[in-house]
């Protein structure tokens, strides 16, 4: 348990390096965890993919929210530089002009 604990408050971490937060029921769960002491990463741990940020959306991830974490992983680490993985979607390099860049275009004018 001490070495899942820390590798859910190494993602935690991660995700607020971000801009990101956890999600609304993380604080609802944190009583699961009482009496644990978060233990040391087993090795060195890397989090991301390929040590890049990765965005997986999942099945109720809606537009709304894919946007906000896409927005933070722009913000935060800039265009081509994190993966987004959504099942049944185009490349992320097409999405970006239709979702972002005209916006951030419009910001930085």
């Amino acid at each position: 348990p001490e070495q899942a604990l820390a590798i859910i408050l190494a993602g935690v971490d991660y995700a607020h390096s971000l801009g990101i937060s956890p999600h609304s029921d993380f604080e609802k769960i944190a009583p699961i965890w009482s009496g644990i002491n978060a233990g040391r990463l087993p090795r060195e741990f890397c989090l991301g993919l390929n040590g890049r940020p990765c965005y997986v959306a999942g099945p109720f991830d809606d537009e709304a929210k894919q946007n906000r974490i896409l927005g933070a992983l722009f913000q935060s680490v800039g265009e081509g530089n994190f993966d987004f993985i959504s099942p049944g979607m185009q490349r992320l390099d097409t999405i970006w002009h239709d979702r972002f860049l005209p916006e951030v275009e419009l910001l930085t004018e």
